[in-house]
């Protein structure tokens, strides 16, 4: 065998190795490309559940911050309530020197009941009904899930003031609760309870009108939906009637996380068409 012969094989095998070794190289790079790919995309949605998460308690210290407020007209309308109802002083009659003094040695004893808090008596007040057509979202209350709350959606309660007020039999009738599960009725309706004061919807009863599963859509999720619904906006008919800014001003959704709030509108409208 010739030196070129020699040279040329070698040339051949060389290149040939090189290819091999080549594409190998290329085959590891594109699957560490993908696996840094899939664990950036699980990063980003592990950032948009914290950021809903803290919009969500920023929301609730926001409303717990603001109750104090509200009801310091009325603590100050107590401490005014017991000099306010005093009966105004009657005609005394003069005693003997004798029975005056027993009089003013039994004085101190003699004090005049104050009125009972506001809170007592507001809480005897009857709470006028105001109707909705969105139901709100019930599984939001601790302990009740989504099956509840497909129940209670079936039996016509959509509010967080219709579970806290209705009797514990009816309740455990609708979620059919066993005598074995562990459900705790009134935890769940002091949650309820709780709910509707922070949302400020106590009173609130649902029409019973079914909303529409808006979750399906992009970028929407529990949280965007519940709001959208908060704010009487539960079927597609309603959303296609909305603009991108005011179903924004609703969702009120992070600026590095904006849906696309003019998809939800089209598909909305789209389905409506269908």
């Amino acid at each position: 065998m010739s030196s070129w012969t020699t040279f040329f094989i070698g040339l051949i095998v060389g290149t040939l190795g090189g290819l091999i070794f080549g594409r190998s190289q290329f085959e590891s790079c594109q699957a560490l490309l993908k696996n840094m790919r899939e664990a950036f995309e699980r990063n980003k949605q592990e950032l948009s559940a914290l950021a809903l998460e803290k919009e969500q308690g920023l929301h609730a210290l926001e409303a717990r911050a603001a109750q104090p407020q509200a009801e310091k007209p009325e603590a100050a309308s107590q401490a005014v309530a017991p000099a306010e109802t005093q009966e105004p002083p009657t005609e005394t009659v003069t005693a003997p020197p004798v029975e005056q003094a027993a009089q003013a040695q039994k004085a101190p004893e003699v004090t005049a009941e104050p009125a009972p808090p506001a809170e007592e008596t507001s809480a005897a007040e009857p709470v006028a009904p105001v109707e909705s057509a969105c139901p709100q979202k019930l599984a939001r209350i601790h302990g009740i899930g989504r099956v509840y709350e497909d129940k209670l959606y079936r039996a016509g309660i959509g509010s967080y003031w219709q579970v806290a007020t209705m009797p514990q039999e009816k309740l455990a009738q609708i979620l059919e609760v066993q005598n074995f599960q562990a459900v705790d009725l009134s935890a769940i309706q002091a949650k309820a309870r709780r709910l509707a004061e922070e949302t400020h919807t106590v009173g609130r009863i649902w029409s019973g009108q079914q909303p529409d599963d808006f979750e399906s859509l992009p970028g929407m999720g529990k949280t965007y939906e519940m709001r959208l619904y908060d704010a009487g906006i539960c079927t597609f008919e309603k959303l296609a009637q909305m603009t991108p800014e005011e179903v924004a001003e609703i969702v009120k959704a992070p600026k590095w996380n904006q849906p696309d709030y003019a998809a939800w509108i089209a598909y909305a409208k789209e389905h409506l068409r269908s």
